[in-house]
């Protein structure tokens, strides 16, 4: 491996070769190509080889290599692989020159007059950074290239310490650059599923040769106990095994496999009373599976086609699936992945396939110019000679009656069910390859390799010509209420237009061209297929909702059920996936804020959003927002009674708002309670609601009435005050700050006019970062940066240490019926425990450090927010003792069909006829 490829216009050679010559000095070796060579199929490969095993590219600026074509193949090049790639300035550019990734990437000034050595040092720096991490990135990726061109020979996986590193690094660079590739994430999820395969033939062994040993008897007690030892041994191993192999195919994007794989893990944990007793390998498992029910939108897959399925259409009362393959059939599904009927008829390729509106028959276009008409069970009733070329896509009017056939011929023909031709859309420079009616019938739209979009009426008359897309535009779509028009293309944009053709916005979050956008049945949604191997989810007004993975490669075609609720997507890789868009399990809101509260009855969470407070539903409707901060919300808290929200600021105030539970708006700012002289982190109600306590950057605790008066100012600490807790009965406040310490302060019984020190309790090596008291009271949770989590008797007794997390833990939060607890961490985990200390399970989901946590007041539902500003809301309804029997019913709820028929999997979850 080479530390670097230089990518250069050879006009710039001089300057290339004294900075050669420094990596050379500076004992690193370096990717040159120094010589003109013809431009050869074999130059070419020897580019592409040397950017694939190079650890970083070095891009010299100029206007010479931002020109250049050759440049441009060997950004391109480093792109596709994911390549780190650092930009130098040789040579002054127009911004706009330079290639669209690079424009925002720190460049190193090399330009004339500038310190050579002091820049080459920083080039060197920039090198080195995670340095490991993207030579690990280029030594896979050159050993899933070659795995790849060798046909995927399976002795060319990995395996032992090179499967581990392999997985490691796949699961922290999701989060830092070099990003993996796609081939990275197969090769790795592959490899584990292999060295699984290989230790279940192991344990198979071991269980024969117990088996024969003991029907035998030809073996003493003493070697069948060694026998039962290495069983449970082998057993406990696999389903370790088991549980990787989960996590490796999740983190490769590979959710559904990964519920399977889990789910086999789990269902053998069960049956296992040898090992079930193992806390540690329940929580093990159990992770596996919750991250993989919580996080999975794949609920089946339908194989059986020979070749990349293009197409894939919903039938109108959402009885049949029908898909169209360049295998030159049509298959006819049940929702279940049942297979009903394979339509043969076509001699080529099928490219499209359209249920009717009335659901009473089924139009395909197919690459020998043809249409095909069949009845909805799949019986052909005529053929229509329809274009002299290939034919990209078909579809009928609202009504029924008509259909409407595009081609690779530049036109857009109508026809009438019965094969009449109506009329001839010409107009387009190039070949047809989406059409679509609107919702009144009355205007057609076709969209073109030429780049734009033509409206049409029904008669034919050309209205408007929608340009802006700098690429092949490959669909288009009428929503369903007759509002918008969305058109996808492969410059990887989607556009929305009005009806009028007047251009709303552009959706930008695909890496690759984009197949086809399609709308929901209300219309509130879309759904975008592309060659970058996802389906992505859009609100209407743009918002990205989520991104479906899982295809191995390009997904072509993407359909919504009738009730809106299930997805079809049709891939290069011959499969159809249904997905599933709701998962009851969790539900994420990005960009909401942070310190959740829920209300005391549960119909509202306040969260911190900025400088303001915003109110959701606990379904995840945004309903109001305070403001009145001048700086950033760091705590809010809710009154007992629900009436008041308080919040702390950086402001250096605490404000409280009234609320009206009435309306969910607030009717006025109460008070604003000022005295601290630094940022105040936090903010809580005393339970019966009467006092407030705050604990600030100045080192401080107030106290304070509910009407804003000013109590006492509560001295002591050495550090900024983090966090404060009241006790259940309200006669202790805890304070937890950056001096390592929580201190404890009684409240004056009789006079309630103040606080006393109660007891200091140490032994954190780091500050605390959160602190709370057990629902009754009898125990102190503390979470500190030491990375761990002390529960302390009221009297400061240590009684358990919770080791686990890998980074700084900042929030621990009882559940209210005290039977668990949660805790927060930088490393992106959430963990809940027993109150006896014994890790149950680790909620994953956070692509950042969470910072705070909160449940509602039943103990269901678990708030968690992070650094990105997103709250996901955590469905823990079945967080008892039976934690992975619920996990297993949920799972196999979710897979149920894919289980029932497939063949492979149909006794995952039945145990004596039931799951």
């Amino acid at each position: 491996m080479k530390e670097a490829f230089i990518s250069y216009s050879r006009r710039n050679k001089e300057f290339v070769l004294k900075l050669r010559e420094a990596f050379k000095n500076a004992n690193r070796e370096v990717w040159v190509d120094w010589e003109g060579i013809p431009l050869t199929a074999d130059w070419r490969q020897e580019i592409y080889q040397g950017i694939e095993e190079s650890n970083n590219i070095v891009f010299v600026i100029s206007p010479d290599s931002v020109a250049s074509k050759e440049c441009g193949v060997e950004v391109d090049c480093s792109l596709k692989h994911h390549k780190r790639i650092l930009p130098i300035l040789y040579l002054d550019v127009d911004p706009d020159a330079i290639h669209p990734e690079m424009r925002e990437l720190p460049q190193i000034d090399f330009r004339e007059g500038t310190n050579f050595e002091q820049a080459f040092a920083e080039l060197l720096q920039a090198i080195d950074n995670n340095k490991e991490d993207t030579q690990e990135h280029t030594r896979l990726l050159v050993q899933a290239m070659e795995w790849e061109k060798k046909g995927r020979n399976t002795s060319l996986l990995l395996s032992g310490s090179e499967l581990t590193s392999g997985e490691s690094w796949l699961v922290w660079s999701s989060e830092q650059k070099p990003f993996p590739t796609p081939l990275h994430r197969e090769y790795v999820g592959l490899s584990r599923q292999w060295v699984t395969r290989q230790a279940k033939r192991s344990i198979i062994g071991v269980s024969l040769a117990l088996g024969v040993s003991t029907l035998l008897g030809l073996v003493a007690f003493w070697q069948y106990q060694r026998s039962q030892k290495l069983f449970v041994q082998a057993q406990q191993e696999q389903l370790i095994v088991q549980s990787t192999t989960s996590d490796a195919l999740f983190v490769s994007q590979q959710k559904f496999p990964a519920l399977l794989e889990s789910l086999e893990a789990a269902k053998t944990l069960q049956q296992a009373n040898w090992v079930s007793r193992d806390p540690q390998l329940h929580s093990t498992i159990s992770t596996a599976l919750l991250q993989s029910v919580y996080w999975v939108n794949q609920s089946n897959q339908l194989d059986g086609h020979t070749n990349k399925v293009r197409s894939v259409s919903f039938s109108p009362d959402g009885e049949r699936i029908a898909s169209a393959s360049s295998d030159h059939t049509i298959k006819l599904w049940q929702p279940d992945g049942s297979l009903i009927k394979t339509l043969e008829g076509h001699s080529d390729r099928v490219r499209e396939v359209s249920f009717s509106p009335d659901g009473e028959m089924i139009a395909s276009a197919s690459r020998d110019g043809t249409v095909n008409l069949w009845t909805k069970d799949g019986a052909k009733l005529h053929s229509i000679n329809a274009h002299d070329d290939d034919i990209y896509d078909v579809t009928f009017s609202p009504d029924s009656q008509i259909i409407a056939s595009a081609s690779q011929d530049g036109t857009v023909k109508l026809w009438s069910r019965e094969g009449e031709r109506l009329n001839t859309l010409s107009g387009h420079n190039a070949p047809v390859i989406s059409v679509s009616f609107s919702a009144d019938g009355q205007q057609l739209a076709s969209a073109s390799a030429d780049q734009t979009v033509k409206l049409w009426t029904i008669e034919g008359e050309e209205l408007q010509t929608l340009t802006g897309h700098q690429g092949e535009v490959t669909s288009v779509s009428f929503s369903g209420d007759g509002q918008l028009i969305a058109t996808a293309s492969q410059d990887k944009t989607v556009k929305l237009w009005t009806i009028e053709g007047e251009e709303l916005q552009t959706l930008t979050d695909h890496k690759d061209g984009i197949w086809q956008v399609t709308f929901s049945p209300d219309s509130q949604r879309l759904a975008t297929s592309s060659k970058d191997r996802t389906i992505k989810l859009w609100n209407r007004d743009g918002t990205l909702l989520n991104t479906l993975t899982g295809h191995s490669s390009q997904v072509f075609g993407v359909d919504f059920s009738p009730d809106g609720q299930t997805l079809a997507s049709a891939s290069d890789d011959r499969t159809v996936r249904l997905w599933k868009l709701d998962n009851p399990s969790v539900k994420t809101l990005p960009q909401s804020g942070i310190s959740p509260s829920f209300s005391p009855n549960e119909d509202l969470i306040a969260i911190a959003s900025g400088m303001d407070i915003t109110l959701w539903s606990p379904d995840g409707k945004k309903l109001n927002t305070l403001s009145g901060h001048k700086n950033w919300v760091e705590s809010v808290s809710f009154s007992p009674d629900g009436e008041t929200i308080a919040s702390a600021s950086d402001d250096q105030t605490v404000k409280l708002w009234r609320l009206d539970v009435e309306t969910l708006h607030a009717t006025s700012l109460q008070k604003t309670l000022n005295g601290h002289e630094g940022i105040v982190w936090t903010v809580q109600f005393s339970p019966n609601g009467e006092y407030l306590a705050s604990g600030s950057q100045d080192q401080t605790v107030k106290l304070w009435k509910r009407n804003g008066e000013l109590l006492q100012t509560l001295e002591g600490h050495q550090g900024m005050v983090l966090n404060v807790s009241f006790s259940p009965d309200g006669q202790t406040i805890a304070s937890a700050s950056t001096d390592g310490t929580v201190k404890l302060w009684r409240l004056d019984g009789e006079t309630r006019h103040g606080a006393s020190l109660l007891q200091t309790i140490e032994g954190h090596d780091a500050a605390v970062g959160s602190v709370s008291f057990s629902p009754d009271g009898q125990i102190i949770a503390t979470a500190s940066d030491d990375q761990t989590v002390k529960l302390w008797t009221t009297e400061g007794k240590l009684l358990q240490t919770l080791a686990g997390h890998r980074d700084r833990v900042y929030r621990v939060t009882f559940r209210p019926d005290g039977q668990f607890l949660a805790t927060a961490s930088l490393d992106g985990t959430v963990k809940i425990w027993t109150v006896d200390g014994t890790e149950v399970v680790t909620l994953k989901g956070h692509q950042a450090g969470v910072n705070h946590l909160s449940f509602s007041t039943d103990g269901k539902t678990l708030a968690s927010t992070d650094e990105n500003y997103t709250m996901i809301l955590w469905n823990l309804d079945n967080l008892d003792d039976q934690l992975l029997d619920h996990l297993i019913a949920s799972g196999c709820n979710w897979a149920g069909d894919y289980l029932q028929t497939n063949s492979n999997s149909q006794d995952l979850c039945t145990t004596d006829g039931s799951s």
